[in-house]
């Protein structure tokens, strides 16, 4: 559903609408803090440094200005928290969804306006995960994603209405 085929035409990606992109965030904060307590069960010192390394890597991509690779450091911290969950239909349902939103929603859209907080989240995520504190974590887990939901939702709106004003 991420291509279309037109004869003769070529191939195109489908343009994704605001009620997808809002069952697509719901479902994210749906199944991402539930994964958490299974995160946090299966911790050990090796998950905790693939976690620490992936936030790193986020934090890194953060100064580094590029867009593209903060979006791949971002999904990367999330996925890192979600396969430490070992809830392999959950990682494989919140893998699909990345895809979904980023290979078909784009970047420029995700982060059309930027996201301080992130970095912040991000870490404070982290280290309510190595202090095993569920409550905190799933707290600024959904805070983290209910923000991110909305600038997606605010960034096709905008894009939308710039389609409209070009149109007429």
């Amino acid at each position: 559903g991420l291509v279309r085929h037109e004869q003769n035409k070529g191939f195109f990606i489908e343009m994704v609408t605001p009620q997808e992109i809002d069952e697509a965030y719901n479902l994210r904060i749906t199944l991402e803090p539930k994964m958490l307590a299974h995160t946090i069960h299966f911790l050990d010192t090796q998950g905790e440094r693939k976690l620490k390394a992936a936030l790193d890597e986020y934090l890194d991509a953060c100064q580094d200005g590029s867009l593209r690779l903060k979006l791949v450091k971002d999904i990367h911290f999330h996925m890192a928290l979600a396969e430490l969950s070992r809830q392999n239909l959950s990682i494989g349902i919140l893998k699909h969804l990345f895809d979904f939103l980023y290979l078909r929603f784009g970047q420029e859209l995700i982060f059309s306006r930027p996201l301080e907080n992130s970095a912040r989240a991000h870490t404070a995520i982290f280290n309510a995960v190595e202090s095993r504190d569920i409550d905190t974590a799933t707290m600024v887990l959904k805070k983290h994603i209910e923000e991110i939901h909305k600038n997606a939702l605010d960034g096709i709106e905008e894009r939308l209405m710039e389609v409209e004003a070009i149109i007429f």
